[in-house]
Parts: structure tokens; C-alpha cells; sequence
């Protein structure tokens, strides 16, 4: 079953720089600055980088990719630590209605404790 795991929201929105689909562990500080800078590349000012101290914490995100409308969403639901891994619960949602006709890329990005197990990423 495993235990769960405590988590914090750093960011999340439906409007990015990160245009792919894509999942991410991030141990280090330059990993971390550019992930950082990819996503806030259509932010003018761009947001400080949230300090993370990677000897304890380390960084979890999920991108959507580019979708053609508004209604789309992903988000990190659950972290559950097993005997040998970290199970990252990864819910995603599509429109079921009207919605904003513009170009999307949802993300959700978190920070929790460090582990050297493997990450996997259950959808």
C-alpha cells in the first residue's frame, strides 16, 4: 500500500512556457532554474525562483502539453511512498462544456521531500 506523503503546491495554472507533455524529478538547482525559467517564459515580469534546498526537498511536475481550448487540467493528486518507490498520482481533466477558445499548456508543480526511490508516475 505504502504511506502518503505530504506535499506543497509551487505552481500551477493553465498558462505556461512548457508547450510538450512531460513529467519531471528534479533534484538540483540548475535542473530547477531552467524547469523554472521554460515555464515563466510567457510571463513578463517573470516570478522570482522559489528557493528549494535540495539536500532535503526536491521538485515534481507535470505538464499537459498545448491544447486547442480551455477546460484542460492536470494535477498532482496524491504522493505515496512504497518499499521501493514513489507513486505519484497524476489526475487529468478535459472540458465538458464551453470553454476558452485560446491555446492552453496546464502544469502543476510541487516540492516534497527528497527520496532516492523511483518516481513513477500513475495516471
Amino acid at each position: 500500500m505504502g504511506l502518503e506523503k505530504k506535499f506543497e503546491t509551487i505552481g500551477s495554472g493553465a498558462y505556461c512556457g512548457h508547450f510538450l507533455q512531460g513529467d519531471y524529478v528534479v533534484k538540483d538547482g540548475q535542473q530547477w532554474s531552467n524547469l523554472w525559467d521554460k515555464v515563466n517564459s510567457i510571463n513578463i515580469p517573470q516570478p522570482a525562483l522559489p528557493l528549494i534546498d535540495f539536500n532535503n526537498d526536491m521538485v515534481i511536475a507535470v505538464f499537459l502539453g498545448t491544447k486547442r481550448s480551455g477546460g484542460y487540467g492536470i494535477q498532482i493528486s496524491e504522493l505515496r511512498e512504497t518499499d521501493n518507490c514513489l507513486e505519484v498520482s497524476v489526475v487529468e481533466t478535459a472540458p465538458g462544456g464551453w470553454v476558452t477558445m485560446a491555446l492552453t499548456q496546464p502544469y502543476h508543480l510541487i516540492k516534497t521531500s527528497l527520496t532516492d526511490k523511483e518516481v513513477k508516475f500513475i495516471r
